[in-house]
């Protein structure tokens, strides 16, 4: 997304077709594991397709098993093994962090370096509100992304199919 074309509509349309996309994987057993702006292509009908499954694993891998993805948005337990294994609940984190991206130019979690980016994600201050940085972001969707960047596995929505019962509320509201 470029500045200009951003909108709350587009975003939230965005997210609609990912969610939609990692529901099918979800169904075959196939975590994303790499839920990033640069792996969602805009066709030129302005509709949305989730690419790069190059990182995919089955549901229940651990991180010991080596991880991969994007150092911004992986979820804590692509990273340590403490946080549980690798499930649908990953790629709610990662549709989050896709989501809070494309809302706020910025990705969920920033830091100088690999190490310093991997202990962010894993400490205990999750990101900025992303209507703390955008002020066009509506309250419930602010209050969904914050809920899908939740540092433990059990305090997010536990499947994508929640997140996108609460996208499509919310793109009816608007």
């Amino acid at each position: 997304f470029h500045d200009h074309q951003r909108s709350t509509s587009k975003v939230i349309q965005c997210g609609i077709a990912v969610a939609n996309a990692l529901c099918a994987a979800h169904e075959k057993g196939l975590v994303h594991g790499d839920v990033t702006p640069r792996n969602v292509l805009m066709q030129k009908d302005g509709t949305f397709l989730l690419t790069d499954f190059g990182f995919a694993r089955l549901a229940g891998e651990h991180a010991a098993n080596g991880f991969g993805g994007t150092p911004g948005f992986l979820a804590p337990e692509q990273i340590s093994d403490s946080f549980g294994a690798i499930g649908p609940h990953t790629d709610v984190y990662g549709l989050g962090g896709l989501i809070y991206s494309i809302s706020t130019g910025e990705p969920p979690t920033r830091g100088n370096d690999l190490p310093e980016i991997l202990a962010a994600v894993l400490s205990s201050k999750g990101p900025a509100a992303p209507g703390e940085m955008a002020d066009d972001v509506p309250r419930p969707l602010n209050d969904l992304l914050l809920r899908c960047l939740q540092k433990e596995p059990r305090d997010r929505p536990q499947t994508v199919a929640e997140v996108l019962d609460e996208l499509l509320a919310i793109q009816s509201r608007n």
